[in-house]
């Protein structure tokens, strides 16, 4: 699929069905021009293309961190509770830009609350 025909799909679509589907034509290196395809979308600034991209990266995150709770019995409340907000907005913004994966960004975060044996320290 060509660039215009991309963009002209992606403003088809609303909310999160547009960034996924900018998403979906770019590989992770090019996760920084996102806020300019949002931007284009949007008929948005840059600098709330940059928001509305840092929150779809939240949300995603989100969710996959209360998918892997519940299959570890861990309730909803206890993962909020045992996580700071500021520290996930953080990550989602590494993620906007590039410089994170967001698997890597939802393991990390995941093992804060749930560490598995191998994160364990057993002497300290």
């Amino acid at each position: 699929m060509n660039n215009d025909a991309s963009n002209e799909r992606a403003r088809e679509l609303r909310g999160k069905n547009a960034i996924y589907n900018v998403h979906r034509e770019l590989s992770h290196s090019d996760e920084n021009t996102i806020n300019f395809k949002v931007s284009e979308i949007y008929s948005v600034p840059l600098e709330e293309a940059e928001e509305i991209h840092v929150n779809y990266h939240l949300d995603r995150i989100a969710s996959a961190l209360k998918d892997r709770a519940q299959g570890c019995s861990l309730g909803e409340y206890d993962l909020i509770s045992r996580l700071d907000p500021s520290e996930i907005h953080r990550y989602a913004n590494e993620v906007s830009k590039g410089l994170l994966l967001e698997r890597a960004a939802v393991d990390f975060l995941f093992n804060r609350v749930c560490p598995t044996e191998k994160n364990m320290s057993f002497y300290g």
